[in-house]
This record gives C-alpha cells, structure tokens and sequence, in this order.
C-alpha cells in the first residue's frame, strides 16, 4: 500500500492508482490520528512532492515503511536522517529534472548578464523610440559561482563552460572536476561575477546567502536562484538590489510562493518566473516514470 502525502498531476496520479494501491493521508486532526492508528501498518511506500512532510512521528507509525519516493528534486520536508536511521529508502528526481532546470539556470544567467530582461521592458514601454538602451556584458570569460554541484549544478557547469565561462563552485567537499572547487562560500562570492544557487534546501544552507554573501558578490555582480528561494535571505537581498550592493538578479523561487515581495517585483534589474524551471510536460511525465520506478524497484518483493 502506498501513502500519498500530497497532490500529484494528474497524468502521474493516473499511474500511480493503476499500478498501487493508493490512499491519501489526511493532513490535520484526530482523521489523520484515526487513519494512522487503522492503517499505518499496512504503509510501505510513501509517494509525493518534495513539500509534503515526511518526519518522525509520522514514521513512527509507519513500522513497514520501505521508501519514501518524492516526485521533486528537493526534499524540504522530508527528514532523510531519520529515514536513514530506520532503514528508509529516500528517493527524488533530480537526475531526471536536472537538464530542465539546467536550462532554466542558463537563460536567467543570460538574461541577467546580457540585460534581456530589461531590454525587453525597453521595447514595449517605449523608450527605444527614444535612443539606445545601455549595453550588458558578455558571458565569454564570466565567472560563474555554483552553490552546490549536484546533478543540477553539473548540467548548468557544462552549459556554462562551453560558452566560455570560467566555472568554481562550492560545497563540503572537492569532487574531483575540472572546476576550481572553494571550501567556504564567501570565497567563492568574492571570486566570481556571477553567483548561482543550486544546492538543496537543509538546515545548513537555509539562509545561507545572507547579506555578508550579497555584499561579496558585488556592485556588478549578480545572483542565479533555481534552488529554493529560502537558501537566500530575501530582505537582505532586497535591500542589497536596493542600495547597489549586489548588481541585479535572475530568480525562480522565492521564500513565500507565490508570494513575491513587491520590491522584486518593480526592480528593474531582477528577472522573476513562477518556480517553472523544471516544467515542461515532458520532464513532469519522466518525473512521474521515475517515481513509481523507484516504488516498484523497493516494493518488488
């Protein structure tokens, strides 16, 4: 039997029912207390998006739990040590969505460093009837800082690359790439032009990106955020996009979505999307493939 913890599109919600046998968990009140009492034991995989909580307590009473398989990249809300400390297999899609959200990284850094967004406000409110909107940089010989080099921050590594960037990253340990590797994230801010976020959200790198990071960053420096929008601080960021401290921005994720704080919103030099890095159709559908790969690759004895 197979537990749902969250709300799953609607093409991979049609495998999942046809190939398990699904029930829902419900989220508050003596329903979720009566449910688990009745049925926890019969739970022994867990299916859903990275935002649905997954801890202890609920593992507690989960005693032939298997795997937890989350359709996402990140896992927010799911508590991977106590997972592993029973046992658990833990499961994401980072692998299938990394070049989607690659991609998406890609175009906000060239959007950002190439002024594309500004540019395209340029045409439609009318001010190249007026004379010539201001150059942006080149990526050629651009410094590129990832935050994390995991299956996402790999793909966008090699994009960036092979468009001449000069690629460093950062994360607890070097592993062995041709990018020169920096042990502590302020270095890797001061080096580079552009710093790009793609680590996963933890209690380690939640907040993370604080105002010290920004400053480091640089007056014509910029940020890339296709991770979660709470590995940055978002008031810091405000007030360093405010005062010149930090350059410009190209966002994915925010702290509170869909939320965005309306400073964000009017700031010129700040590109904003609707956390869609990874949505295209194809990618939900082997997204979906995935996770239920990983339910019968566990559960198939």
């Amino acid at each position: 039997m197979i537990l749902q913890t969250t709300d799953l599109p609607e093409m991979v919600q049609r495998r999942l029912d046809a190939e398990f046998e699904v029930v829902r968990l419900p989220q508050t009140g003596e329903a979720r207390t009566e449910f688990l009492a009745r049925r926890g034991r019969e739970i022994r995989g867990i299916a859903g998006k990275g935002d649905g909580r997954v801890d202890a307590e609920l593992l507690d009473q989960l005693p032939a739990l298997r795997i937890v398989s989350s359709f996402s990249a990140g896992l927010d809300r799911v508590d991977v040590e106590a997972c592993r400390k029973r046992g658990i297999a833990v499961t994401n899609t980072s692998h299938v969505l990394c070049e989607a959200v690659a991609d998406t990284g890609l175009w906000l850094l060239m959007g950002v460093a190439r002024r594309f967004g500004e540019g395209e406000v340029f045409v439609r409110n009318g001010s190249w009837l007026k004379g010539q909107m201001p150059w942006g940089g080149s990526l050629k010989g651009l410094k590129v800082g990832i935050y994390g080099l995991g299956h996402i921050g790999r793909q966008m590594a090699s994009r960036f690359a092979f468009l001449g960037c000069e690629v460093g990253y950062h994360g607890r340990n070097a592993q062995g790439v041709d990018y020169a590797w920096f042990s502590d994230l302020e270095g890797l801010a001061k080096w580079c032009d552009a710093f790009v976020i793609a680590c996963p959200a933890t209690p380690r790198t939640i907040g993370s990106v604080d105002a010290d990071i920004l400053k480091a960053v640089g007056p014509d420096g910029f940020i890339v955020n296709i991770a979660r929008g709470a590995i940055v601080d978002e008031a810091a960021l405000i007030s360093a996009l405010s005062s010149g401290t930090l350059g410009s921005a190209g966002l994915d994720v925010f702290a509170e979505e869909p939320r965005v704080p309306q400073p964000l919103l009017e700031h010129p030099k700040v590109i904003c999307l609707p956390h869609m890095a990874s949505a295209t159709v194809q990618t939900r559908i082997d997204m979906g493939e995935e996770m239920i790969r990983q339910l019968h690759a566990h559960l198939a004895d």
